[in-house]
């Protein structure tokens, strides 16, 4: 089935490639909000071509809560939200809306991924999309659920988007290993909350067990990282194969879910001394960026009525980062009871000492490993 897809994704770049061509290079931003929320996505993402928007089909079904699914021979996909459906059928190049054909067709194949126009499917889907031109943002809303009139909402991200002062003091990494589980959750409220983004190094026996959080990590714009399939040192660390595999096992379960190719790892109790030279090779030749850690939380050490020292170890921790000239400090935490207690006063110390919190980005790589490669 996969290769039938893959096979599909192939020719129906070809065929269109010459619609690909179409779409300007240098296009005003344009962004998209579902309700009272601006939606996540990568920067070139988002197209115009002839005065339509358009948006990767699976991410922007994802944020809608629609269902996708390929026809058995890959041919056909099919997009399901409450009564409506869209069905995409790639030999006869067509569109239907609950049976209606569609002309032109909407949907197109682009950069490697299928787009589709946001105004149609989001209509198509029982939405309003309203193009709110002050802010550059198209706009879903249903009906159903409670949200801003559009004044209000424009002032909300106008004052949101308000430039903050540029501050001179280093650049801070929030990350946190072990997850998805229900801490996960708990944790990217608060830093939605804090309009700070974060970086989720997922264990692959987790991901089996909670596939929707890591979706919906991705979805709210956070940066993903792998951490082994087991998390077991005696299994992870007993050969080069045996790591590689499992880093390699928990990327594809990661991309499979978002479409996202994660290259950034972290080993599970840190590389040293566990990963050899042999291990390190195997990451650098598979294109892998290996990130340990400037702060250690020791987050694990504390029950929840200790979370105060959490975050004194943070505030120790980062401090000493600046007194020797660390420009980008990578903190480790974990999803966890005490951590998601810790969090919240964790980020509002650092943005209060004017700290740029981020997540990891994988164009502006910073080398971080304790094995001191500059490969990784």
């Amino acid at each position: 089935m996969r290769k039938i897809v893959a096979i599909l994704l192939v020719l129906m770049f070809v065929s269109e490639f010459i619609s690909i061509k179409a779409f300007a290079v240098e296009q005003p931003t344009k962004y998209i909000a579902l309700h009272d929320k601006m939606l996540s996505f990568e920067p070139g993402e988002v197209l115009i071509e002839n005065a339509q928007v358009f948006v990767p089909l699976a991410k922007m079904s994802s944020y809608l809560d629609a269902n996708l699914e390929f026809s058995e021979d890959g041919m056909v996909l099919t997009i399901k939200k409450g009564k409506d459906q869209i069905t995409y059928n790639h030999l006869e190049k067509t569109t239907l809306l609950n049976g209606k054909l569609i002309q032109p067709n909407p949907i197109r194949f682009i950069e490697g991924d299928l787009y589709v126009p946001i105004k149609f499917l989001g209509e198509s889907t029982g939405y309003k999309v309203e193009y709110l031109s002050s802010i550059q943002t198209m706009r879903l809303t249903n009906g159903r659920e409670k949200s801003m009139d559009n004044d209000a909402f424009v002032k909300k991200v106008k004052l949101d988007n308000k430039p903050k002062p540029v501050s001179t003091k280093p650049t801070v990494y929030l990350t946190f290993d072990d997850g998805p589980n229900k801490f996960t959750i708990l944790n990217m409220n608060t830093l939605s909350k804090y309009k700070v983004k974060g970086t989720f190094f997922f264990v692959g026996k987790q991901i089996k067990h909670y596939p929707e959080i890591v979706k919906q990590t991705y979805l709210e714009g956070h940066s993903l990282g792998l951490h082994s399939m087991t998390h077991d040192k005696k299994i992870l660390y007993a050969s080069s194969n045996a790591f590689i595999g499992e880093m390699n096992e928990v990327k594809t379960l990661t991309q499979k879910l978002t479409g996202k190719s994660v290259s950034l790892a972290r080993a599970p109790y840190g590389s040293q001394p566990y990963v050899t030279k042999a291990m390190a090779g195997e990451l650098v030749k598979s294109g892998y960026k290996l990130w340990d850690w400037d702060v250690d939380s020791l987050d694990w050490q504390y029950t929840e009525a200790d979370y105060k020292q959490i975050v004194s170890n943070v505030k120790t921790g980062v401090q000493k980062a600046v007194k020797a000239k660390d420009s980008h400090i990578v903190i480790l935490l974990h999803d966890r009871v005490q951590t998601t207690k810790a969090l919240p006063e964790i980020i509002a110390w650092l943005q209060t000492e004017g700290y740029n919190i981020l997540p990891y980005d994988p164009s502006n790589h910073i080398v971080q490993n304790f094995l001191k490669d500059k490969q990784l």
